[in-house]
């Protein structure tokens, strides 16, 4: 069902402990109106807490748009990214043990989605063998608590005498993406994008787990 609702109102669609898997590769297609109604709800009611956030790109502008409006202590409780282009707040979230984090390779959080959205386990790979990526080394955990306290996401299996990595699929209860225009029956055109990111996949992989899809939109047409 589609509804046409306000970016205060789409945030209160957020439950504590939910995963949120974002789009965006710095302003490319990040839904910033919609990081900050999740921000001023926090800063209201202190909910929703423990989020796990899913990004491929790091979101921000090196400023205060983007993923640093996540950054305030007990929103975010995991991430999981390939890297925090532009994101200091969340880096340094990251670097001083606030919160769990998980480094994977882009193109491997991409094939997460996929999996997701066709519902698969997981994603095999041989991309970040002898990386930290590789459980022998980091196990793509990017910090001292997580290393303690984190769960393991990847796991180094053997097929036919070859090392593969295997990354299982997760659910994911609600995503925030961005696009340019929706038209009456929620169908999103990307036309007026400077870039086509992944917001396709994320929202496939949503859809797919039974999840909540918010997309932010300039125009209805």
């Amino acid at each position: 069902m589609t509804q046409f609702i306000t970016p205060a109102e789409a945030a209160r669609l957020v439950g504590d402990d939910m995963t949120l898997a974002v789009s965006g590769h710095a302003g490319f297609g990040t839904p910033d109106g919609l990081f900050k109604a999740l921000h001023d709800r926090y800063a209201d009611e202190g909910h929703p807490r423990n989020l796990t956030l899913v990004k491929i790109a790091g979101t921000g502008d090196g400023g205060q748009r983007g993923g640093d409006r996540l950054a305030a202590d007990g929103l975010i409780g995991t991430i999981i990214t390939s890297h925090f282009g532009m994101e200091k707040k969340l880096s340094d979230k990251v670097a001083a043990d606030q919160c769990l984090a998980y480094t994977v390779p882009a193109g491997t959080l991409l094939e997460l989605y996929r999996a997701i959205a066709a519902g698969r386990k997981g994603v095999w790979t041989d991309i970040g063998l002898h990386t930290l990526a590789d459980p022998r080394l980091d196990g793509s955990k990017a910090n001292e608590k997580t290393v303690r306290e984190g769960k393991d996401i990847v796991r180094l299996m053997e097929i036919d005498g070859s090392e593969y990595l295997y990354y299982p699929a997760f659910p994911i209860q609600v995503c925030f993406i961005r696009g340019s225009l929706a038209d009456e029956d929620g169908n999103i055109s990307l036309q007026r994008e400077a870039m086509i990111g992944e917001q396709l996949e994320v929202a496939e992989a949503t859809h797919n787990a039974g999840g909540i899809l918010v997309i932010q939109v300039e125009d209805l047409v």
